[in-house]
């Protein structure tokens, strides 16, 4: 499923998706209303949500400015 949580305590809404198999990672971030997006595809066991999270942050502050 889907987690929907706010970017920082006056961000935009976003959602996100990941999943691991197999030493994969993957995560998708999205930010709806501000139409931004963030998808991470890893050949590694280790976790991309942060990574991914902290992306899409940047993104939108890059857009904003």
């Amino acid at each position: 499923g889907w987690i929907s949580f706010p970017l920082g305590s006056d961000g935009p809404q976003a959602l996100f998706h990941n999943g691991g198999t197999g030493g994969y990672r993957s995560l998708l971030a999205v930010a709806p209303e501000r139409q931004a997006a963030v998808v991470i595809l890893s050949a590694q066991a280790r976790s991309v949500d942060r990574a991914g999270l902290s992306l899409l942050t940047r993104l939108l502050r890059t857009v904003e400015a």
